[in-house]
């Protein structure tokens, strides 16, 4: 039972104006109204507006785990525009030719444009997210000025005909502060594939910004003026333009107006002022801080590829018998490589502490607000910049002295210790990474702390992305073993507890690379054991994929460094030819398709290995069989020519040689694709 609800004429409302009502996931409010509006068409029960909002607000709250709930909301909003436009709608149903029915048409009111703004503003449907909230936005413009300009010309203008919906709309309908903060919020996002579409939301947002800002100071509304969600909303969506070196000035600049709006409002004894909605407060400063990391990356980017770039001309010089100072290129001093940039980020966190200390309630440095100084650090670091690591462990101590304080706002997590053990990794070193990996454990120790709170010890357990920092780090120090011990830890780990961390593709992936690498620059004497451990994380891989687990799939790429792996391994043996048959085979059977690599590192191990004179028909019958598939599926490429070169009689045996075009028909890049002239130059004397 639902308690009636009363409405301001002291009329009890309809069911659904209850809060408690049909406590139901959206799919079956949505069913519940295509029901209520197929059997209230001739009934004296008429469905109000707030039965349509009722499911947007619905699927407006599940938009951010499900892609079509924007798309729902958005449906429900144009049933209700439709349903003024149709003389046969009753309730947005369609309705029998008679007396007794009525046409009675249901207004979407703010609302109703709002749940859809925010259905898109918490999706993730990269670019269309934005285009179909600026497109909802541009609407409730387009109504607010119908409303307070309703000529023939205005009409026009706006592509608005006489006897439209538009007629019929709720005639205090326009965008609202929360209409633009939707819109606002779903630009800081970051969607979008390119950067192209991340500068691009930026700058809509500052428009927008400025659009708000302008109508209230010019036009007094109210309505529409921002507050310091917008400021945040606008400041964030410019960080996401991590290539842009004007990040800085842009979020410096929105945060010195959000100052003086705030500093204006303590003069101003007009409590309605709006001013008073506009604070600085901590998500704002921590924005900033995490733009000046962004503006510290840029430079230390830059700085660490002069550095490289005079360290190879160096050497180049130094081989050729050209004295040069033994010295760093003074034209990148400390003052270029970022490190000017993150105390700047430093000074914002004290300026904060300051600010609270005074008694400013709304700033007050929080957990990401340290991580955001961390990450600064973490961004820097490099093995021109061995300080940084050290630098964010102090950023850390401090954290940790205010946790063990009693702060309620600042908490070590998982990114607090995930940026300190990047900024060790990237040093580049055996050392550096073995410190990465004491943080590794320190985080499990945090974990298995029981004298702390279960959610605090649940914020530090690392995850598969904290191991796989350190795996890539031992890879790409050629130190295999200690990464795949690694790796082998998450395995065991994923076996203890459902909520453990458990490896994913790239955990996998990067040992197969490492093992496959370790495998081709391995002597005779090591050969074979680079491709034997790549087959066995591969195999590992395949079936864990067989049984459907939700982070791990593999790619062609895998499959095709295991065979190229096998092709250009110093072993001859059978047991590598049986590897990159047993590889073939399984990628074969899997939902990929082999290509023209496949074929050619098939082809190339198999002729490298049935070498031998005893060995002819065996390795006779292979190529015929691979060269048959190959050339049947369309895979023939200049490589496999190549690979096959001097067996051409053997060929012709089960194909056309040289064969037509068709055999080549899936290449997708011509320079692959042989004419001939492969063939002549190579099969002119068989």
């Amino acid at each position: 039972m639902y308690s009636p609800v009363i409405g301001n004429e002291g009329k009890a409302l309809p069911v659904w104006h209850d809060p408690k009502f049909m406590e139901a996931d959206p799919l079956e409010k949505e069913l519940w109204l295509e029901t209520q509006i197929k059997g209230s068409a001739c009934s004296n029960v008429l469905l109000d507006v707030d039965a349509y909002n009722f499911v947007i607000k619905s699927w407006a709250r599940e938009a951010s785990s499900n892609n079509a709930a924007a798309f729902h909301a958005e449906k429900w909003l144009i049933r209700m525009r439709q349903s003024l436009e149709s003389p046969m709608l009753h309730n947005g149903a369609l309705s029998p030719p008679s007396d007794d029915c009525l046409p009675t048409a249901v207004r979407p009111n703010v609302e109703s444009y709002n749940a859809v703004l925010e259905a898109w503003s918490k999706s993730n449907s990269e670019v269309i997210a934005v285009l179909r909230a600026e497109r909802w936005l541009d609407e409730l413009r387009k109504l607010k000025s119908i409303r307070t300009d309703s000529s023939p010309e205005k009409r026009n203008s706006l592509g608005i005909e006489k006897g439209s919906s538009v007629d019929d709309l709720d005639t205090n309908l326009g965008p609202t502060t929360e209409s633009y903060n939707f819109f606002l919020a779903t630009c800081a996002k970051g969607l979008g594939k390119t950067k192209k579409d991340l500068q691009a939301n930026a700058v809509k947002a500052e428009q927008t910004l400025s659009y708000m800002i302008t109508q209230w100071r010019n036009h007094d509304n109210f309505r529409e003026a921002p507050d310091t969600n917008s400021f945040n909303y606008v400041m964030t969506a410019v960080t996401k333009c991590k290539s842009d070196p004007t990040v800085v000035s842009r979020v410096m600049e929105w945060l010195r107006m959000m100052e003086s709006f705030q500093r204006s409002s303590f003069i101003s004894s007009n409590n309605d002022n709006i001013n008073h909605h506009i604070r600085a407060n901590t998500k704002s400063y921590s924005i900033a801080i995490n733009a000046w990391g962004i503006l510290a990356q840029q430079k230390a980017v830059a700085s660490a590829r002069e550095r490289r770039r005079y360290r190879t001309l160096r050497g180049v010089q130094l081989q050729k018998g050209r004295a040069i100072a033994d010295k760093v290129n003074p034209s990148f001093q400390s003052s270029d490589d970022g490190h000017d940039e993150v105390q700047k980020a430093k000074a914002i966190l004290n300026y904060m502490h300051d600010l609270s200390k005074a008694g400013v309630i709304e700033v007050k440095p929080d957990t990401f607000t340290y991580n955001s100084v961390i990450g600064a650090w973490s961004k820097i670091s490099s093995e021109y910049s061995e300080d940084a690591p050290f630098r964010a462990e102090e950023v850390f101590r401090d954290m940790m002295e205010l946790f063990d304080q009693g702060s309620p706002n600042v908490t070590p997590d998982l990114f607090s210790y995930t940026q300190i053990i990047h900024a060790w990794t990237k040093l580049k070193s055996i050392q550096s990474t073995k410190r990465a990996e004491w943080w590794l454990r320190k985080m499990w120790n945090a974990y298995n702390d029981e004298s702390l709170e279960l959610d605090d010890r649940q914020k530090r357990m690392p995850n598969s992305f904290t191991y796989n920092i350190i795996i890539k780090s031992w890879c790409d120090l050629n130190e295999i073993k200690r990464a795949d011990s690694l790796l082998r830890e998450l395995i065991s780990l994923e076996l203890q507890q459902s909520h453990y961390p458990k490896p994913n593709s790239d955990s996998y992936a990067l040992l197969i690379s490492a093992w496959t690498a370790y495998e081709l620059r391995s002597t005779e004497d090591q050969a074979g054991a680079g491709l034997e451990n790549a087959f066995r994380l591969l195999k590992d891989m395949i079936e864990k994929e067989d049984n459907i687990h939700p982070d791990i799939s593999t790619t062609l790429d895998l499959y095709n460094n295991v065979l190229k792996s096998a092709s250009e391994s110093l072993l001859r043996s059978n047991r590598v030819f049986d590897i990159a048959a047993k590889t073939f085979n399984l990628l074969d059977k899997s939902r990929h398709t082999p290509d023209h690599m496949s074929y050619k590192f098939l082809l190339q191990t198999g002729i490298k290995v049935l070498r031998n004179p005893q060995d002819e028909a065996k390795r006779s019958n292979f190529i015929k069989v691979v060269m048959k598939r190959c050339c049947d599926n369309g895979q023939l490429c200049k490589g496999v020519v190549l690979a096959v070169s001097g067996f051409a009689q053997t060929i012709k045996e089960v194909i056309e040689w040289p064969p037509p075009k068709s055999c080549s028909r899936n290449i997708t890049n011509p320079q692959l694709i042989p004419g001939r002239s492969d063939f002549a130059n190579r099969y002119s004397s068989a």
